[in-house]
């Protein structure tokens, strides 16, 4: 159980602030564009950042980084996609 706590942690913490700065940067986005991507893309990253920051942080993990980083990293290839799907919605 204390083994995923330093993950646990790191990872909420540093999600959040790319769920945000995602928020805020979608602003600078076309009109067309301002869909939610910028909050799904910062949301992304930021859990991409922080699985990997939270694995090499706690001992229990570290042999996973490679793996969590590939593993978050997969499915942002999605955002584009439903930036254009919701964008021919609105």
């Amino acid at each position: 159980m204390i083994d995923g706590i330093i993950f646990g942690f790191v990872d909420n913490a540093v999600l959040i602030a790319g769920a945000v700065t995602g928020y805020e940067i979608e602003r600078f986005l076309p009109r067309r564009l301002q869909v939610g991507v910028g909050a799904i893309a910062g949301a992304g990253v930021g859990n991409t950042i922080s699985d990997a920051l939270g694995a090499v942080l706690d001992p229990a993990l570290i042999a996973m980084t490679g793996g969590i980083v590939l593993g978050c990293l997969i499915p942002l290839v999605a955002v584009p996609l439903i930036a254009v799907r919701n964008s021919r919605r609105a």
